[in-house]
Formats: structure tokens, sequence, C-alpha cells
């Protein structure tokens, strides 16, 4: 008879998903469809509510012994700022690297598209048993994920070629392009692999009831703790201008929780979804500060001074230090300019190629670590003989911390770049390149460049490369 709100927990024994991966390897499309349509049904759910999950990943899929996945661990769930049409301009990067969406990686808008994105990676590594973009670090990985196309399903297991084109949608760059809900890409998937029936869900664990969010503690891997939304609420929740970060609960500043959420009606319904999102955040302590490839990052960008979009590369956003803005000087020979004078020169839209090149040798004389912040805008140059030039005087520096800046050059429409990119890697040895490398190599068409990749990771790894260079 009290008005005062509680919660019922739910206790859950089994697995996560990922565990389950690790033990089997992979599975086979019709036992992949069967837990893909579960987590589909979740994450639509949460999108039609305006929650985003930002962090889908198998270790946040929850395996009961009853074949019944849960999605859990909403701690870094954002409201999509849609129902109010206010945006934040900008927030800390939060997700795991090797399932994050290329807007995510770049600090971009999350929409629901965005875990669908995350949703297509996990779906890949549940029929390979590998991920799509992979790297030996997470700077790596999210270069590939920004630069290079999925690795084809059949490098790993023997799929239908018709699923090529389903991850391909699935796996855009561009979020427009993926498909527009999770079920529509199950069904597709379904399609591809000639799976019929994807409603393989007793009636029970299809009925209204079941369809829910849950929130999981995830420093228990094995018995979790979850709490469950029922029901409908009577009155919509409207998210607020500000929405609560991950640990934002506790930051002690001046506007409380209860300023954050707003109702459209008064009385015990405020009590219950402040206590809802109070738990919410509460229950996603422990897990948000790692910075491995399994386990979520929290990466920051108070720590860049000055960031600016590069020149003529405003729709994909990418973002560089730069110092103060410099005109280029007319009437100085490149010799005679200031270190912060050629950076700008450098990344001017108004010099000649003759004169850019001028300045990149002229850095690579003076050895100035100025270079790095220019490698994407000079790596979108027109002249394939300025993106050459650049990737060997970076060879020739041996800037190790330059190699995820030439990731994307490996990718470049001509061969002669894309030699140029891995004899670099070759020259810096840096093994963060090798992924990329690899990668590469199995996409490779020309045969002088492919046995430049080869070469670069025998020299980089000490161990000889499978395959041959002619194949």
């Amino acid at each position: 008879s009290s008005s005062t709100p509680y919660l019922v927990m739910d206790f859950v024994s089994g697995e996560s998903f990922d565990v389950l991966l690790k033990r089997v390897g992979h599975l086979a499309p019709e036992k992949a469809v069967f837990y893909l349509d579960q987590i589909a049904n979740a994450i639509d759910y949460a999108h039609r509510q305006g929650v985003v999950h930002r962090d889908l990943k198998p270790a946040n899929c929850m395996l009961e012994v009853n074949d019944r996945l849960y999605v859990l661990d909403f701690g870094i769930a954002k409201i999509q700022s849609h129902f109010t049409g206010i945006v934040a301009q900008e927030e800390t990067i939060v997700g795991t690297p090797a399932y994050m969406a290329p807007e995510q990686i770049r600090n971009e808008r999350v929409l629901p598209a965005t875990d669908l994105f995350s949703f297509a990676v996990l779906a890949y590594q549940t029929i390979t048993g590998k991920r799509p973009f992979d790297g030996s670090s997470y700077t790596e990985t999210m270069g590939n994920i920004l630069s290079n196309e999925p690795l084809p399903l059949n490098t790993h297991v023997s799929l239908p070629l018709s699923l090529e084109a389903v991850f391909s949608q699935a796996l855009a760059k561009d979020p427009s392009k993926r498909f527009p809900t999770a079920r529509k890409f199950v069904e597709a998937f379904a399609a591809a692999c000639k799976i019929r029936d994807i409603h393989q869900l007793s009636e029970r664990e299809r009925s209204q009831e079941s369809k829910r969010i849950a929130v999981w503690d995830a420093g228990q891997r094995n018995q979790a703790s979850r709490t469950l939304f029922h029901g409908n609420f009577s009155a919509p929740v409207v998210p607020a201008a500000h929405t609560l970060g991950p640990g934002g609960i506790f930051s002690h500043n001046d506007k409380g929780l209860k300023e954050n959420v707003k109702i459209d009606r008064k009385g015990p319904l405020i009590r219950w979804a402040i206590a809802g999102f109070s738990v919410l955040a509460l229950l996603s302590g422990a897990t948000l500060l790692s910075i491995s490839l399994d386990t979520t990052v929290d990466t920051s960008l108070e720590s860049i001074p000055v960031i600016q979009d590069i020149p003529g590369n405003e729709s994909q956003r990418l973002r560089v230090v730069v110092g103060e803005e410099l005109a280029v000087p007319t009437d100085k020979m490149v010799s005679a300019m200031t270190d912060a004078e050629l950076s700008a020169t450098l990344v001017s839209d108004s010099i000649t190629n003759k004169v850019r090149l001028e300045a990149l040798r002229e850095v690579e004389n003076r050895n100035l670590p100025s270079l790095r912040p220019s490698i994407p805008y000079l790596l979108k140059s027109e002249s394939y003989v300025v993106r050459s030039e650049l990737l060997n005087i970076l060879g020739r520096m041996k800037d190790s911390a330059a190699v995820p800046y030439m990731i994307p050059a490996l990718n470049d429409l001509d061969p002669t770049v894309r030699k140029a990119a891995s004899d670099a890697f070759s020259a810096i040895g840096s093994r963060k390149a090798v992924g990329a490398l690899k990668q590469r190599y199995a996409q490779e068409t020309d045969r002088v460049v492919k046995q430049s990749l080869k070469n670069s990771v025998e020299k980089i790894t000490g161990l000889p490369f499978p395959g041959s260079a002619t194949s």
C-alpha cells in the first residue's frame, strides 16, 4: 500500500555470449540466427524507447540456461536527443574499440545505426570466430574500422557468397546506408543463408512479458543480477537537455538527477522514473575505464590542446592538432621558413605541389614532429607523388607514432602509394601495422605491392608469413 517505489531484481544463471564463442569458436548460420534474432528484438525495443546502447558486444549479452539471450550493461547507454531536438556538441568517447562504428570513433552524433554496426560486428564474429576489423592495439583496430573494408567472410569459414553483400551493407561506413533495424539485418542474414523460419523461440519466450531491457552488473560474469523494466508507463519520459554519462551521478555537480529527467505528469511516476535511472547509472560503475580490446574504454578528448577540422575534409570531421593559424609566407624560400610556417604550408590549399614537396623535404631535414598532424590531409592530395613522398619520408624518419595516421594509405587507389606505405611500415618496424598489412595482403591484386606487403610482415615479425605473393 506504500507509495514508495522499488525495483525487483531477477537472478540469472548462465554465461555470457562471449564465453560461449570462446568455447565453441563459431556457430553455424542456423544456430547463429537463433541467437541473433533474440538480440535484434532487444536492440530494436531499446531503440523504439529512444535508447542507444553504445557498447554492444558478446560480453554484454547473457545466455541463460534455457538458451534465452539478454542484452545487458546499459550503463553507458544514451537517450536519443531527437526527443528534445537538442544535440550535445562534445562528449566523451565511450565503447569497446573492436565494436565501435566509425561515427562513434570520430566522436560524432551517436544514432541507433551505431548500435546496428556493433551488432553486425557481433554477428560476423558469431559465424566466423573472428572480428571483421582487428588489430594488435585499440588504435590500430579503430584505424582499420575507419579506413578499411571488412575481411571477406570466406577468409575464415565457408559461407554463402550472398552473405558478403549483407555484411557489406551492415558494416557500411555511412550510417544512412546500413539496415534500418536489427530485425531487417537478421532477416537479410537468414535469407542469404536460405533459413526460412527465424522465429524459433517458444511462445513463452516470444510473449510480450519477455520484452524487457536487462541491466547487468558486468563484474559478475557467470551469475548476474539484472534489473527488469516491465509494462508500459502511462506518461512518456522526456529526456532533458543534458544526459548523465557513466558515473555522472557521483559528480557532485549542482544539477541533480531530478533536474535531468522531466516527466509530463507529477506524482509517484516521477519517483519511479528517478529510481529507475538512478539504478541504471549505479549498476554501470565497475567496468568503464580499461583500454584493452575486450573491455570498455573511456577516451577523453580533453588531452588534445587545440583541434580543428582538416581543410577540405569537413565531411569526414577528421581532426588534427594545430598551432596558431598562420598565413603561408609568399616571400620566403621554404628553407627560410620557421617550423610553424612549414606546418602551415603543408596543409595550405593555396600552394603548388612543387612547394608542398619542398616543404615535406625540409621537414625531414629538420626532423620535425610537426609532420605528423598533417598526414591525414596530405594523404588526400590529388597528387600521387605527394602521397608517395610523404610515406617515403615517414619511413626514413622512422616515426612510430605516425603509424596510426598512415594506415589509410594501404587502401590508396594508386599501387605506387600502397607500396610506399608498405615499405614505410617495414622501415619503421612497428608491430602496430602488422594487422593492417595482413589485411591488405588478403585483398591486394597487384603482384609487386603484394610482395612488398609480405616482405614487410616478415621483416617486422621476424617470422615467415604464410601465403604466396603471386597468389
